[in-house]
Formats: structure tokens, C-alpha cells, sequence
């Protein structure tokens, strides 16, 4: 019979197959063996001992008789703790795979002595993947604006795309990372200052700090987007929290500020407004022209049935 290419790959699938299960049977035969000496060490170890040489001889055949239950009972005893070990190893947590979008370089590692001019074959391969990180790096985009003279006379030059921060230093991944590093992963302008000289990057703190103003005078826009878009909502959900704010005026101390909280449930829009106190004032100035329904706690409900009512007498 002759074997064929596909044939030859079979049989060299079914010897690692059957090398594995030889090789778990060892192990599992192993396992049992220790804990098998491990019984008759605890059950005829040196305490046994002492506790035979107390015995009269007339009660050492019982002893043997006694020692014969013992070790069938030990023997179901292993079967016993063997199972539960199975049990183990099949709810044993298996390690969560790396997420699809990362990126992968693929590092192929050849048998020692492998000739690919060989008639070797391949039957398969084995895949670690271990996770890596490479710095952030900066680059420098440049914008290389070409000039031409016109026939007519002139200069002819194209403009530069508009960018957040005009004759800014910064592109606008940068001043996301900025902004971002410094209000979600709370990591002040200095530290970043530190971060970037490390890199080789001198910056000022002038410019580092003019970078969030810059940034809320564009946002500023967007909020007021948002304010639009919320009261337009047919319903409203609203709240107020204490939040401490810290005071400009006096150095290390803060005062009671409140953030009140609109939700529109049909857009599933969220509004933050920030006011000095709890009063009237912050509601009444937002919604002012809104009309719909809103839900809150009772006193806020009771307060805002009172301005609805002298809005309908004041028409």
C-alpha cells in the first residue's frame, strides 16, 4: 500500500494525539500515586506507630484486618478526590482572547534545523499571543503650501485648513490628548508637561495651560447645541447634587456648588447646568420657554407648578 501525501499527514496527526493522551495518563497516573503513599503515610505513618506500640499482641490480628478495610477505603477515597479534581480542572477559568481590533505581528519561530529545500511538510502550528506596547510617538505634520507666479503678475498660494487652535502649536490629536489626559485620567498640565520633556519636547506651561481655554470657548458651542436639542424634548427628567467647587478667592477652600441634571428621555440626552445654590434662579432661567412635561422630586414638582401657574395668569 502506498501512503499518499494526505495519508502520511493523518498519521502524523493520530501519533501526537495518542502521544498526548499517553502523556495525560502518566500524569494522572502520577497524581494518584502520591496521593495513594500520601493516605498510607497518614494512616500508618510514625503516629500509627506509637499508637500499635501501646497495643496488646492479641489485638494485633484485628489490626490487620482493620489495615486491609483501610486501604479498599482509601483506594475509593482517591477515586473519590480524583473526580473532584476533574471537576476542577473542567471549570478552570480559560484566559479571555485579546480583542479582535488590536493589531498583530506575526513572529514565525522554525524548528532547530529545519531546511525549507526539504521535503518537510507542515502539519499545523501552535499560537501564543502575548500583549506589547509601544509608546506614543509624536510626529510632526507639515503643511508645505506650494507658491506660483501668475502670468498676470502675483503670487498664488493655497490657504491652510482651518485647525482648533489658530497659529497654534498643536494638531488636533494632541489637544484631544490633552484635554483628555487632564479631565478624564486626571492628569495635570504639569505632569504632561514632564511627560512630553521626556520625549524630548520643550513646551511652556503658557502654552501647555492656554490649551483647555481655548478648547471650552470651542465647546461652549457644542453645549449650547445641546441646550437646544434637550428643551425641545416632549419629557424631561431633572435633579439637583451638591458638588464641592473650589474657591478661586480664598487658596485650599471650596464651597457648596449644584449640578442639575436634565434628561430627555425620548432623545436620551443628558444636560449638566452648574449653579452657585439650589434656588429657583437656575431652573427658572433654563426653562423658561419650555414646554412639556417634567418629572422630579416633589418640592422641585410643587415649585414648578407655581411657575407654570403665574405664566398662565401673566398671559
Amino acid at each position: 500500500m502506498i501512503e499518499t501525501p494526505d495519508l502520511l499527514l493523518e498519521n502524523q496527526l493520530l501519533k501526537e494525539e495518542l502521544k498526548q493522551v499517553i502523556e495525560q495518563s502518566q500524569s494522572k497516573i502520577s497524581h494518584l500515586q502520591f496521593q495513594l503513599d500520601e493516605l498510607k503515610r497518614l494512616i500508618f505513618g510514625a503516629k500509627s506507630e506509637r499508637f500499635i506500640s501501646n497495643i496488646h499482641p492479641s489485638q494485633l490480628s484485628l489490626l490487620d484486618v482493620a489495615a486491609q478495610e483501610n486501604e479498599v477505603a482509601t483506594t475509593t477515597t482517591v477515586e473519590k478526590h480524583d473526580r473532584k479534581q476533574n471537576d476542577t480542572k473542567k471549570n478552570h477559568p480559560v484566559r479571555s482572547p485579546f480583542p479582535d481590533h488590536f493589531p498583530r505581528e506575526d513572529i514565525f519561530i522554525y524548528p532547530d534545523g529545519y531546511d525549507a529545500t526539504t521535503d518537510q511538510k507542515s502539519i499545523g502550528e501552535e499560537v501564543t499571543e502575548v500583549l506589547e506596547e509601544v509608546p506614543g510617538k509624536f510626529f510632526v505634520k507639515r503643511y508645505r503650501r506650494l507658491k506660483f507666479a501668475k502670468k498676470e503678475g502675483g503670487i498664488a498660494i493655497g490657504d491652510l485648513p482651518s485647525r482648533p487652535i489658530e497659529k497654534g502649536l498643536f494638531g488636533e490629536s494632541l489637544i484631544s490628548r490633552i484635554v483628555t489626559d487632564k479631565y478624564v485620567d486626571h492628569i495635570p498640565l504639569h505632569r504632561q508637561q514632564q511627560r512630553f520633556l521626556r520625549e524630548g519636547l520643550v513646551t511652556a506651561s503658557s502654552t501647555l495651560g492656554d490649551v483647555p481655554r481655548q478648547v471650552c470657548n470651542l465647546l461652549t458651542l457644542l453645549y449650547g447645541e445641546l441646550v437646544k436639542q434637550v428643551l425641545q424634548s416632549n419629557y424631561l427628567q431633572a435633579d439637583e447634587t451638591p458638588h464641592p467647587v473650589q474657591d478661586s478667592k480664598v487658596k485650599g477652600k471650596t464651597h457648596r456648588g449644584y449640578l442639575w441634571v436634565y434628561r430627555s428621555v425620548e432623545q436620551g440626552l443628558v444636560l449638566f447646568d452648574y449653579q452657585k445654590g439650589r434656588g429657583r434662579e437656575g431652573p427658572q432661567e433654563l426653562l423658561e420657554n419650555y414646554n412639556g412635561f417634567l418629572q422630579t422630586d416633589l418640592m422641585a414638582m410643587w415649585y414648578m407648578m407655581f411657575l407654570k401657574i403665574v405664566r398662565v395668569l401673566r398671559s
